[in-house]
């Protein structure tokens, strides 16, 4: 995991260097994850949490962007057990790397949609079972939509998982939970 933030970097930087197209930024804001997919017979609601990381938006022209990003980002949600007893929180920590394509089609408006890959690196999973099953990998598509005014973006984006949270079990009931995450945040550009 070390390496690939370290090669990402490395990468973003010497082409930075070498391109007047290419602006650096941080950026962070909340997160509201849930789990969706079949349930069967178990309740799941929202968690906050948090994104925070940086980017490298890549100019392709006056209004078409490529935008990579390293981010650090929560997702999960609580989750109550079949016989309605226990209600516990399911939060787990990603290493997300979206590479998003922005167009600003009108003024400070811009929308944009791309792939993200996660690579879990922490939970607060205390049931040693469970904490096995769940998946290092998280795949997921983006759309979001936001203002852009110079050097500082607001905006919102969905990131709508594609590939299950991990096999495992609740009594007899197996989910299958995929990640929703609606995200919120701001953005500054060097």
């Amino acid at each position: 995991m070390k390496k690939l933030i370290l090669l990402f970097s490395l990468v973003a930087v010497g082409i930075a260097g070498n391109s007047q197209l290419i602006k650096t930024g941080i950026k962070g804001g909340i997160n509201i994850s849930d789990f969706n997919g079949s349930v069967n017979n178990i309740k799941t609601e929202s968690l906050l949490g948090f994104h925070a990381g940086l980017f490298f938006n890549i100019g392709l022209g006056n209004i078409i962007a490529l935008q990579p990003e390293a981010l650090i980002s929560t997702s999960g949600a609580k989750i109550t057990d079949v016989n309605n007893t226990t209600t516990k929180d399911y939060k787990l920590t990603y290493f997300t790397v979206p590479v998003m394509l922005k167009i600003k089609p009108v003024g400070p408006l811009y929308l944009e949609f791309g792939p993200q890959a996660g690579f879990k690196i922490g939970d607060n999973i205390t049931d040693e079972t469970i904490e096995q099953e769940f998946n290092k990998l998280d795949l997921s598509a983006v759309a979001g939509l936001g203002i852009q005014i110079r050097g500082i973006s607001i905006g919102a984006r969905y990131i709508a998982g594609l590939s299950k949270v991990g096999d495992f079990e609740f009594g007899s009931t197996k989910p299958d939970f995929k990640n929703g995450i609606i995200q919120a945040g701001i953005a500054i550009r060097f």
